[in-house]
């Protein structure tokens, strides 16, 4: 966990007026009980935090930002709440951006392809 580096990221996205939602594979109570050099710090300054290792084998089709249902959102501001989780589309995407010096970057949830 690079919690030390991004506390001090946080903080300057907050500082700027900019929101903070971390995933951790981590969860919360373990974040809390295993006390990893700057969790404390980083958790100081976000705002969102999804918890919760990604679980392939239990796929989220109606909550947005969360990959599996196990899991949580933890509202640590009152900057957002619940309603984050299901406004706007679920549906899966992916995004693939192409760059000029020929690297390719993908992000998001791409349906399973049979080969």
């Amino acid at each position: 966990m690079q919690a030390q580096g991004l506390a001090v990221v946080a903080q300057g996205a907050q500082s700027l007026g900019l929101s903070v939602m971390v995933f951790s594979g981590y969860t919360k109570h373990e974040l809390d009980v295993l006390q990893l050099p700057g969790a404390d710090q980083l958790l100081r300054y976000t705002d969102v935090l999804v918890d919760g290792p990604y679980e392939a084998n239990l796929p989220e089709h109606s909550r947005r930002w969360s990959g599996s249902t196990n899991q949580q959102f933890h509202y640590l501001t009152a900057r957002y709440d619940a309603r984050i989780e299901s406004e706007g589309e679920v549906d899966r995407v992916l995004e693939v951006r192409l760059q000029k010096d020929g690297s390719v970057f993908i992000n998001g949830w791409p349906e399973k392809v049979l080969r």
